[in-house]
């Protein structure tokens, strides 16, 4: 009687606590957002342990407003010879920044962080104000 008491205790703990690994994983793969933005951002999403990491990578204006700054000084001091910079052309690639996430799920559509979420709702994550659709994964 014993035994059985403690099996079925283990079978319930086990159940309880987590047997169930795959809360979420509809998240993993790359995400897009869905704007009409000339540079829209990404979301890179895996799972570790049980854990969500995010890597989202945005476009940053400051940066590219510094960089188009330092184009036009340096054309207007003979440095950089050419064309007079464009500022369509200084918003590029390397205008883009990585900021680095963690989640938890808390159910299949959604995930908390601190200060945050993201919920899947008809293939489309939700975060921060901003839509994004799956590109892969």
């Amino acid at each position: 009687m014993k035994k059985i008491a403690i099996f079925a205790l283990s079978v319930m703990i086990f159940i309880i606590s987590g047997c169930n690994n795959q809360k979420g994983n509809q998240f993993i793969g790359e995400w897009a957002q869905k704007t009409d933005s000339k540079f829209p951002s990404t979301l890179s999403i895996k799972k570790k342990d049980g854990v969500f990491y995010i890597d989202k990578k945005y476009f940053d204006v400051d940066v590219a407003e510094k960089k188009y700054e330092k184009e036009l000084i340096e054309y207007m001091r003979g440095i950089r010879g050419g064309e007079i910079p464009s500022q369509e052309n200084s918003y590029s690639e390397d205008s883009y920044r990585l900021k680095k996430l963690e989640a938890i799920p808390v159910n299949d559509d959604l995930l908390k962080g601190d200060g945050y979420s993201l919920r899947l709702e008809k293939g489309i994550i939700y975060f921060n104000g901003d839509a994004y659709i799956k590109v892969k994964g």
